[in-house]
């Protein structure tokens, strides 16, 4: 299990179900271009949802993971993000230290192996980083679809 729970950290979740920001409920119009501050507000409208309960909507916020379930990765979904540390104090600090752009200039040297997990274009896709912190999405024309999310809970300050 902890393999799978380890493949969600390290990839994605599922294939474009929602547009990242959606429909009403107060969210964020989405971003014309790619931005620190879009990736960052997807991380709060993932954060705001799981907080609902509402994982189907949550699970519209990440990129495809293909050849796993979507039952068993939505299912993971909860524990992985609490277990990550996906929380509004831990998103201001990435968001306030955080290095932002290219995937592959932020994550050189593993970058392009997350994309290629997922099938995606390692240049459409953006991060945002501080220490053992890793955030990964990719930006389909009108949002960002994440396909990393580990070690919030360890965001490097200095």
């Amino acid at each position: 299990m902890r393999t799978l729970a380890t493949a969600l950290i390290l990839t994605a979740l599922l294939s474009p179900v929602a547009g990242c920001g959606g429909e009403g409920g107060g969210e964020a119009p989405a971003p014309a271009t790619p931005s620190k501050a879009g990736l960052v507000q997807v991380l709060r409208d993932l954060e705001a949802a799981l907080g609902k309960g509402d994982v189907d909507k949550a699970f519209g916020y990440m990129a495809a993971f293909p050849g796993v379930e979507i039952t068993k990765l939505k299912q993971s979904l909860v524990p992985m993000t609490q277990r990550e540390g996906l929380t509004p104090a831990n998103i201001d600090r990435l968001e306030a230290v955080g290095k932002y752009g290219p995937l592959l200039e932020v994550f050189p040297k593993r970058g392009k192996n997350w994309a290629e997990r997922v099938k995606l274009d390692a240049a459409k896709c953006y991060a945002l980083g501080a220490g053992s912190a890793e955030v990964a999405a990719h930006w389909d024309g009108k949002g960002f679809r994440l396909l990393r999310l580990d070690d919030l809970n360890k965001i490097d300050t200095k």
